[in-house]
């Protein structure tokens, strides 16, 4: 698992630029798109054995600290980890919420399914 920060690009060269980060985003590997939380923590844990990791990137937590800042880690996080062939598939474990399917489908995701405690979106670059 990791997780990525969005900061100010004028604190780019700074060693420490914690107090200014606009968004943070988790993103887990697995090789089959999980349904529930159990399932993305095992599904990634299976995924990640023995220095391999999984091609499928799991979206699973955004922070948004700033308006718009949400969307640009989304893209630019799912764009280097397909620029750098990290990951083929990039898809979402969000809450059923309304602000939660608002917020990927503005951002140009696409529903794949709804469970009974989460739904799916996936980005496609």
């Amino acid at each position: 698992r990791e997780v990525y920060a969005l900061y100010e690009d004028k604190y780019a060269e700074q060693d420490d630029p914690s107090d200014d980060i606009k968004a943070l985003i988790c993103v887990a590997y697995t090789n089959t798109v999980p349904t529930t939380e159990r399932e993305l923590d095992l599904y990634s844990q299976q995924a990640c054995q023995d220095g391999k990791r999984g091609n499928i990137a799991v979206f699973y937590t955004v922070w948004s600290y700033e308006k718009g800042a949400g969307r640009e880690i989304v893209n630019s996080v799912a764009k280097e980890l397909n620029d750098n062939s990290r990951a083929t598939k990039f898809v979402t474990l969000s809450p059923l919420t309304e602000m939660a399917e608002r917020f990927h489908l503005r951002n140009g995701a696409e529903l794949l399914e709804k469970h009974s405690s989460c739904q799916n979106f996936e980005y496609t670059l």
